[in-house]
């Protein structure tokens, strides 16, 4: 299955290795192009057991974008403001982008619940 991982932090990124380790097609997507180099060479943006050999063993593409997937899973980060609201402007940025493509979407970000309900469903 051809699956497309949009974002590259602690979530998308181990769960982009996890799919490739089982055979399937990932692309793992971040709008960073510093962070996508580093992870082309091997290089881990954080510390997790054993990411760096599932890093250098992988087969999971890097890049700005993709053209087509099965799968689009979105993973970007949910920051909380000092006064605990919850930024959703990049959940809302990746729904928007593929709010009318056809793709299966999985959300897997960590959004406050009800999130997903009125403007924001695809």
């Amino acid at each position: 299955m051809n699956i497309a991982i949009i974002g590259t932090g602690y979530v998308g990124l181990i769960t982009g290795l996890c799919l490739a380790q089982k055979g399937h097609e990932v692309v793992c997507i971040d709008h960073n192009s510093e962070k996508i180099e580093k992870l082309r060479k091997g290089i881990a943006p954080f510390f997790e057991p054993g990411l760096k050999e599932m890093l250098k063993n992988s087969k999971v593409k890097f890049d700005e974008n993709f053209d087509k997937a099965d799968i689009v899973m979105c993973c970007v980060g949910t920051p909380s403001g000092d006064n605990g609201d919850v930024d959703l402007s990049a959940v809302q940025s990746v729904i928007d982008e593929h709010r009318s493509k056809g793709e299966f979407f999985v959300m897997k970000s960590t959004v406050p619940v009800g999130t997903c309900e009125g403007d924001m469903i695809m």
